[in-house]
């Protein structure tokens, strides 16, 4: 998402100056990044809210105060409530060139850029000559080119792309776009070349341009390319999280384990809550690098990420289970009872788990469970082939029923357990 997201951001004016009625407001001179606000910083804008809230209680026909409203919302990101006052202003005076430009602002950060179109063709007529409204306009089809290309409705993403090229041929977001449209088409060269143009364009484009030429060029297999492409990103923000993601992804699939840890791990400190497949990676590297112990926390954090996700439970249950062979290697079998306890809740199916868990109970000369886990094991091993497992199985149980004085008949109505 973060990808997509970049594009279609518009950052807010900066200064903390207020413009003036009928005014339109001066556009950032590119794409800087937007500082995150801060409690303190939040409160206080907060506290402006009530303030201008109280003003307008008394004087509602005050436009300056209206506006002020509107800007703090906005600083807040609380767009819908931002379009409130700036529509008020309207009513009022229709021709208010920046309320109209503030709520195409507003649309534009909540994802409606055909009305933001709307409001900006209205808003132009108005001010012909404004840079800043021409730019917003670029930047409004450019997102409805990343929307349609998202949509996979090629046609009406190029026709945008052409749009924004039309007010502003050297636009450098248009350019980012039309090359990830054209890399879901599978149109690496030609989305290589969009890349290059954007760099050229852009330099506040630097980052997100080498990120995706990298996977372009990892998608055509040209490895040290892709690899000088990331590498480029990451100097140009070495906290780009979502770059250190794609590196850990491609290192991944290249089978370099060792740095596909340390791409994922950086990208995570960055942004812990990123997605949960590269804490799943992570926690599947280390495996591989058998680094088992190591891979439970990563695999926990994607399970709680995504809970009915079937191939992270598969992956955690696994690191359960080998942790717990590794506990009985080194003599503490019984330590990760409650491990093995966890593994089969997670994941019924997992038969090794569930004879595991059998002997454990067998250890704590509790026959009822220990028979119960060990039929299940039983009828999974069946189920999945296993051969070696269901002879094991069934070797355990025959000298279970006896030591506990117990039959098969006494678990014919044993109900299987399911991930449902």
């Amino acid at each position: 998402m973060a990808i997509w997201k970049k594009i279609s951001t518009w950052v807010p004016f900066g200064g903390g100056t207020t413009p003036q009625k009928g005014d339109t407001p001066k556009p950032p001179a590119g794409e800087a990044v937007k500082q995150p606000l801060t409690p303190q910083m939040i409160e206080n804008l907060k506290r402006e809210v009530a303030r201008y809230d109280d003003i307008l209680k008394v004087k509602p026909e005050d436009l300056e105060i209206q506006l002020k409203l509107g800007e703090t919302w906005m600083k807040l990101e609380r767009y819908g409530e931002a379009l409130k006052p700036f529509r008020a202003i309207l009513t009022a005076r229709p021709d208010h060139a920046s309320a109209l430009f503030h709520i195409a602002e507003c649309y534009i950060n909540t994802g409606r850029d055909e009305q933001a179109l709307e409001v900006l063709e209205t808003a132009r007529k108005l001010n012909p000559e404004s840079q800043a409204l021409v730019r917003m306009l670029a930047q409004a089809h450019t997102n409805l080119c990343v929307t349609y290309g998202k949509l996979r409705r090629y046609e009406d993403s190029t026709q945008h792309f052409k749009e924004a090229l039309a007010l502003i041929p050297d636009f450098g977001p248009a350019h980012l776009a039309m090359g990830l449209n054209l890399l879901q088409q599978g149109r690496y060269d030609d989305a290589i070349k969009m890349f290059l143009k954007t760099i050229e364009l852009d330099p506040n484009l630097l980052v997100e341009a080498h990120h995706h030429l990298a996977r372009a060029y990892a998608k055509k297999g040209q490895i040290k390319k892709a690899f000088k492409h990331f590498n480029e990103a990451i100097q140009a923000n070495p906290k780009a999280a979502v770059v250190h993601q794609d590196l850990g992804e491609f290192q991944f699939k290249l089978g370099k384990f060792d740095e596909a840890v340390t791409a994922f791990e950086n990208a995570l400190a960055m942004s812990p809550r990123l997605t949960a497949d590269a804490w799943f990676k992570l926690g599947i590297a280390r495996v591989k690098l058998n680094r088992t112990r190591a891979a439970e926390e990563p695999l926990r954090k994607a399970l709680e990420l995504t809970p009915e996700n079937e191939q992270v439970q598969n992956g955690l249950t696994e690191v359960l289970f080998r942790i717990h062979q590794l506990d009985r290697k080194e003599g503490h079998g019984q330590a990760s009872f409650q491990l093995l306890r966890e593994a089969v809740r997670i994941n019924p199916t997992h038969a090794k788990a569930q004879l595991a868990l059998g002997v454990l109970y067998d250890q704590k000369s509790d026959g009822q469970k220990a028979i119960r886990h060990v039929l299940f094991a039983k009828n999974f091993f069946l189920e999945q082939k296993d051969k070696e497992g269901l002879a094991k199985a069934i070797k355990l149980l025959n000298a279970l029923y006896p030591k506990y004085k117990l039959t098969p008949e006494d678990f014919e109505k044993l109900i299987m357990p399911s991930r449902s």
